[in-house]
């Protein structure tokens, strides 16, 4: 028995390697950053036939096989992680690998390749799941020397043992063989039983213990269940049956998670595509041509409950890639509708109505109308890449206006256009000929040509001639609508007929694969973008592990029904799970049907009453971007509940600060800017049992209602508060938690509750696209003046939509404000602005700040200022507002420089 410590602090084994390592550092298509899949090699273990990579204390990389892979996947692109403390022990070929968090046990089965007789072992039977090899798997043969040679030389691999029938002289050669006890020889119609080759990973060959919170522990074996998976995501939302069969479809297809209370999750890695470590394009797994390969990563769950799911997203998020940080401007206020405007109509039909109600839009989607829809050519009407110049006579023209401070908004907006890659290139595209000759298609035979992403040829050309010409290089982001086209390479077309293939089992559960040509067309859409040194976002429906790496999810064709908003808000945080996408729903669903109230007509209540709730949740959601096909959504036509609609989106606006400084933590922590309620509350069954409530931020319960309302006007809500001291949102009440609450409420609220005393940095609809408000609000939700405890408020910003933030000079501002208590009684508070930390190109030298103060209603405010600086206490603007509610408290301050730090004492009566 031997012994081997590997310490952390050795990185590299010795100046060569490290040397050679250095050689795999690409930036693959896509990946957002620079990733190496080559690990460390102090992080390996050797074992028969087996190499573990000791990733981290609590994750670990299981490889089975003749070979072992260095290249990254489409799930997994980084391996290079700095090695944790860990021991290795040996018996024979026996292994115990040792972490402060996990001990794992590797025994592998006895082999020979050998065919002496030195591994024929007699048995009366064979075990019910042992399987034969696809092909020549009965052969005759004279003698279990000749079964077992042949067993030996199949070229592919796949036997991995043989059993030998010496009455009727037959060989079976066995693909998968579980280990059973041989049996005492004595009768000469034994059969004779022989392995050559390991059979995998098995609940013989590997297991690995762990500790629990609770003191407990628990070991694992190889193809455990785990009923307890906490589950992820789905690829889409699209159905078309009645709203309940399709929300029951839905729950039935959750894919599992890498969250599970059981405390461990597995990342089935097998037949996932890799990327070329020098190409970064597609190649096929080794279980191409090996059977025997098995690729998993073996995830244990923190050892304390707050960390315990945390520790597991942060490390997959290091080996899989970061959740990407999206757009600024994405996380403003979308419009989308399916509808055929011309470019007059959407002026004054749509931007008019928004300037007018002074309402606030950031993007803009363009469903498929905007692009020719030939037919009579035999072409498909969904696909095409040539502008609809009766609807648009100057595309460029028309997008240059969107992208100025000059057409009827006054600022600039984002567009998108919608696009179905699956479709193909057929010969009414204006650039088939181009794109014909490109691919070496004769463009005389009018032929479409099919969409095949994973043919490099095909989708560079497709972005060279199609999309970076004329009007279409000027749209900032694509809409790529049923994506997903191709083969991936060690596939044939019957085993990926579809975008949504499931054939790999990512995780132990039905997770989307991430070897599916939906996540390859994500990664390239996005690569197009990060070419020309502008952040992604492609609007594309979710490709499985990795896609976390390519924002924004789309949801697909949901109903409009209160059982499809009742799902969204139920199921939207669970990505989280998988460090999901950024998911946009069609804010009141897209398509009507039986049990649908029907919004397309602005008159019917109960349409209107579920648009509103919808827009409400949209707030508070990843992303807010209404959608439907062909009814209405300008919710100033919807007069018995427009003021409502406004204050939702005016909500959204004021909180996009907030949400922008919650998606950098998710990029840099692991954990998505909207989670589930037992992230931070792991030991409570309520955090399992409500899950119509998620939390937003870190310190934001939001608590949508999906219900219109009853006779009187008022919905029922029943949400639970997790440990701690919280407010509502106007902060006129307060809970201790623990706790349930059931409370009733009008059409006008959102259930939102905030952690007492917390700072959320906020915006007005001054410049209100500008991603350094000015000035910034920064709402104090009911501070205990008797506690003595301060909070600090962060407001992270950037450039908006570049790519330095994911880089080593990453430049960024981030503005502080700290709230504490001074010595003249329990009525005072300062307020502290602290200097900017860091700075970024165009980043204001000053600003002015407004505090608003919750909670204190029936009081009023004195305020004095720090240096020559002047303060006035207003009284906030709004009308019971959700964004500036009239029972505030506003202090505004005058321009403050960037690199000061000013103190306002508050003395409340």
């Amino acid at each position: 028995t031997t012994t081997t410590t590997m310490a952390a602090t050795k990185l590299c084994w010795s100046f060569f390697f490290c040397f050679i390592a250095v050689q795999y550092i690409v930036s693959f298509p896509g990946t957002n950053a620079i990733a190496n899949p080559v690990a460390n090699e102090m992080a390996i273990v050797m074992g028969d036939q087996a190499r573990f990579t000791v990733l981290a204390d609590e994750m670990v990389r299981c490889e089975y096989g003749t070979k072992f892979d260095d290249r990254a996947t489409m799930a997994i692109v980084n391996r290079n992680l700095i090695v944790p403390d860990f021991n290795v022990t040996r018996s024979g070929n026996a292994l115990r690998i040792s972490t402060r968090a996990l001990t794992l046990e590797y025994t592998p089965a006895p082999t020979s390749t050998s065919c002496n007789g030195t591994n024929v072992m007699n048995h009366t039977d064979v075990a019910g799941n042992n399987r034969r090899i696809a092909n020549n798997s009965q052969i005759s043969a004279q003698s279990p020397e000749v079964c077992c040679a042949a067993c030996v030389e199949v070229a592919n691999k796949e036997c991995v043992a043989w059993i030998y029938d010496p009455v009727h002289h037959f060989c079976f050669l066995m693909a998968h063989a579980e280990d059973t006890k041989p049996t005492t020889p004595g009768t000469p119609n034994d059969r004779v039983f022989g392995r050559v080759r390991g059979n995998g990973f098995s609940k013989e060959t590997l297991a690995i213990t762990f500790a629990n919170p609770n003191g407990t522990t628990t070991t694992w074996r190889m193809d455990d269940s785990d009923p307890d998976n906490l589950n992820g995501t789905f690829t889409s939302l699209d159905c078309y049956s009645t709203p309940d069969q399709c929300v029951e479809l839905y729950e039935n297809h959750m894919g599992a998670g890498l969250l599970s209370r059981n405390g461990w999750s597995v990342v089935v890695d097998t037949d996932t595509t890799r990327m070329d470590n020098v190409t970064g394009w597609a190649a096929p797994s080794l279980s191409a041509n090996d059977s025997s390969y098995q690729d998993l990563y073996f995830l244990v769950h923190g050892s304390s409950q707050f960390q315990r799911y945390r520790t597991v997203l942060s490390n997959f998020a290091s080996i899989s890639g970061k959740i990407a940080l999206p757009p600024y401007s994405a996380f403003g206020v979308w419009w989308s509708r399916y509808y055929a405007y011309s470019e007059e109509q959407f002026i004054q039909e749509v931007l008019e109505g928004y300037a007018n109600n002074s309402l606030p839009l950031y993007h803009v989607v363009l469903d498929m109308d905007w692009h020719i829809e030939p037919k009579d050519k035999n072409c498909q009407t969904w696909g095409g890449t040539t502008w609809n110049t009766k609807l648009f006579p100057n595309p460029s023209a028309f997008i240059n206006s969107l992208h100025s401070n000059d057409n009827v908004l006054g600022h600039p907006v984002k567009l998108l256009l919608n696009v179905h890659p699956n479709t193909g290139v057929d010969p009414c595209d204006k650039y088939y000929n181009k794109f014909a000759d490109a691919m070496g298609v004769n463009p005389a035979s009018n032929v479409t040509i099919k969409c095949d992403m994973f043919n490099k040829t095909y989708a560079d050309s497709l972005f060279s001639i199609m999309y970076d010409s004329d009007a279409d290089a000027l749209v900032d982001y694509w809409w790529t609508d049923y994506n997903g086209c191709g083969t991936p390479p060690g596939y044939d077309e019957s085993q990926q007929s579809d975008n949504n293939n499931n054939r790999v089992n990512k995780l132990l559960g039905s997770q989307p694969s991430s070897s599916g040509p939906l996540l390859w067309s994500n990664m390239y859409y996005d690569k197009h973008i990060e070419d020309n040194e502008q952040r992604p976002l492609v609007l594309s429906r979710y490709g499985g592990l990795g896609n976390q790496r390519y924002p924004i999810g789309f949801s697909g064709d949901t109903f409009q029904s209160v059982s499809t908003l009742s799902f969204q808000i139920r199921r939207t945080a669970q990505a989280a799970n998988v460090l999901g996408p950024y998911w946009s729903h069609d804010i009141g669903g897209f398509h009507t049907g039986s049990g649908c109230p029907g919004d397309a007509d602005p008159t019917n209540k109960t349409g209107s009453e579920l648009l509103l709730r919808w827009l409400q949740f949209g707030a508070v959601a990843p992303i807010m971007r209404t959608h439907c096909n062909h009814c209405e959504r300008r919710i100033w036509e919807f007069s018995m509940h427009f003021e409502y609609m406004k204050q939702a989106m005016l909500l959204r606006n004021a909180l996009v600060p907030y949400l922008y400084q919650a998606a950098r933590d998710a990029y840099t922590d692991g954990v998505h800017m909207v989670y589930p309620m037992y992230y931070d509350s792991p030991d409570k069954e309520e955090a399992y049992t409500y899950k119509q409530q998620y939390m937003l931020g870190g310190v934001i319960v939001a608590s949508p209602i999906a219900e219109t309302s009853d006779a009187s006007g008022m919905v029922a809500k029943t949400t639970w508060l997790p440990e701690g001291t919280w407010v509502n949102w106007n902060a006129t009440k307060v809970y201790n938690g623990p706790t349930v609450i059931q409370e009733m409420y009008t059409v006008a609220d959102i259930p939102l509750f905030v952690q007492q005393g917390s700072v959320i940095p906020m915006k007005t609809m001054i410049n209100y696209t500008s991603v350094s408000p000015d000035p910034m609000i920064w709402a104090i939700f009911k501070p205990d003046l008797l506690s003595n405890v301060g909070a600090i408020g962060y407001a992270y910003e950037d450039q908006g939509d570049d790519l330095r933030y994911q880089s080593n000079n990453v430049q960024f501002g981030q503005s502080q404000l700290m709230t504490g208590w001074s010595s003249t009684g329990k009525n005072s508070m300062n307020v502290t602005f602290q200097p900017v930390i860091g700075s970024f190109d165009g980043m204001p030298s000053q600003r002015k700040h407004i505090v608003q103060l919750r909670g204190f209603e029936g009081m009023t405010a004195s305020v004095a200022c720090s240096g020559s600086h002047s303060c006035t206490v207003q009284k906030a603007p709004g009308s019971g507002t959700l964004d500036r509610p009239s029972n505030a408290i506003e202090i505004a301050t005058d321009s403050i420089q960037a690199t000061e730090s000013m103190t306002m004492m508050i003395t409340f009566k």
